[in-house]
């Protein structure tokens, strides 16, 4: 058996690696979701879309 990722992971690995990104530059932009700095139901709709 092979370590080697097959190639069809490569692709979903990249997609939550992307996902994971755009999850941090909303948390800079906007502060933590559950730190109760008022994100408005739009910035939590775009953060459960990507999470």
């Amino acid at each position: 058996m092979s370590d080697a990722p097959s190639d069809d992971l490569i692709p979903l690995e990249q997609a939550a690696v992307d996902a994971h990104a755009q999850l941090l530059e909303l948390q800079e932009r906007y502060g933590s979701p559950g730190a109760g700095d008022g994100w408005t139901e739009a910035q939590h709709a775009e953060y459960d879309q990507l999470w």
